[in-house]
């Protein structure tokens, strides 16, 4: 929760910084963590199909193409990764508390624990990014 927490205060900063509306940080974050998690997801299933070749396309093709049992694939799982957080870090008493906590912080704490959200994002996506650069190396 933590990550969320963090990931949270980044973007309700950035947006209350620029005059915008701060009730839109709490669907950013969801978004942000559901994309994260799903590419996590999918990336379990590919390198586990990658130890061992045609486990996607023997249990989940039902002779569709590789390109649409991924794209069926990440739409459910996005989904509901989507809606989990939805009900775990998308509700109203969550975004009361966490506005709080952040409003209580002094200026220069604030700064800190925003930085510190793109950080621990930048860090989560590091290895997706690893590994759709090896994927796209592997096609060549």
């Amino acid at each position: 929760m933590i990550f969320f927490q963090y990931l949270f205060y980044n973007q309700y900063a950035e947006i209350k910084g620029r005059g915008g509306d701060p009730r839109r940080a709490q669907l950013n974050t969801l978004i942000l963590s559901a994309v994260l998690i799903t590419l996590y997801v999918i990336l379990t299933f590919v390198v586990y199909d990658h130890f061992y070749p045609r486990f996607l396309e023997k249990n989940l093709s039902m002779g569709a193409s590789g390109r649409n049992i991924v794209r069926t694939l990440a739409l459910a799982i996005s989904l509901v990764v989507f809606f989990t957080l939805r009900f775990l870090i998308g509700n109203k008493t969550w975004y009361d508390q966490t506005v709080e906590r952040f409003d209580r912080m002094a200026p220069e704490e604030q700064q800190r624990v925003a930085k510190k959200g793109i950080r621990y994002f930048v860090l989560a996506s590091l290895p997706v990014v690893i590994f759709i650069m090896w994927a796209l190396i592997s096609i060549f």
